[in-house]
């Protein structure tokens, strides 16, 4: 109890991503983690600049 198997885990992330419709981004550090919410900060910065423009 209490504690997540490797398993349950990858099930979780597919229910996650076919029942929700989510994209699950796994990551092996949080440096890695770091570089991707700076990465998506980014690109949605720019895609709703450029959508609010039109």
């Amino acid at each position: 109890p209490g504690i997540l198997t490797p398993t349950a885990l990858n099930q979780a992330i597919v229910n996650t991503q076919v029942a929700e419709d989510f994209f699950v981004r796994e990551v092996s550090n949080p440096v890695e983690m770091a570089n991707y919410l700076i990465s998506m900060t980014k690109h949605l910065t720019n895609h709703f600049k450029v959508s609010h423009c039109l």
